[in-house]
């Protein structure tokens, strides 16, 4: 029983699936994960962020084995939220670009992933974006606009952005062969409040 309890604790800190769209014409160009930071007192992260930015690591590091860039803004937490990843990184010998830019300079961190994608030897490039909740969707807008509008009303349910209080989303961008960005959203570590 004992045994049982602990996995039930365990089991809503899990994502269940990182999904990455399948490309029809070859292997994924690229895969950008976006993310808002992770939950927060003040300015910094608390005891439930930090727990949430591990499972992160494990669901990156779990999919993909590696990243080769990292976009946080100038803000600490959003870099917080990406320093076990590079951790996790630099364990397994390999080296991630980091850059970081004003929250809202949202066309030079798009410029930033777009030259992250180019200039990547691997594929697919794996590029990981931590921002704010009112500065996800316009990257989001950037990079996948037709998947964004697509879902607006269910993946901005708050005036059109994140919930002030929802922390649990994240974003999966698969560039494939030919074709528009893919854009897909999952949920990761404990839920945040339902709205």
């Amino acid at each position: 029983m004992r045994g049982l309890v602990l996995w039930m604790a365990v089991l809503p800190l899990v994502a269940a699936d990182l999904p990455v769209a399948q490309c029809t014409a070859g292997p994924p160009e690229a895969v950008v994960i976006v993310v808002r930071h992770a939950d927060r007192d003040g300015e910094l992260l608390n005891e439930k962020g930090w727990e949430r930015t591990r499972v992160l690591r494990e669901l990156i590091m779990g999919r993909f084995g590696r990243v080769d860039a990292v976009i946080a803004t100038t803000i600490d937490r959003t870099f917080q939220t990406v320093t076990p990843l590079l951790e996790a990184v630099k364990e397994r010998g390999g080296e991630a670009a980091v850059r970081r830019f004003d929250p809202h300079d949202y066309e030079a961190a798009a410029r930033a992933i777009e030259e992250a994608r180019r200039r990547s030897r691997q594929r697919p490039a794996v590029i990981v974006y931590a921002g704010h909740s009112d500065t996800v969707r316009p990257i989001l807008d950037r990079l996948a606009p037709e998947q964004v509008r697509k879902h607006a009303a269910e993946w901005f349910p708050c005036g059109g952005g994140i919930c002030h209080s929802d922390y649990d989303n994240v974003w999966a961008i698969t560039y494939c062969p030919g074709a528009p960005p893919a854009a897909s959203r999952s949920e990761f570590g404990r839920p945040t409040p339902a709205h």
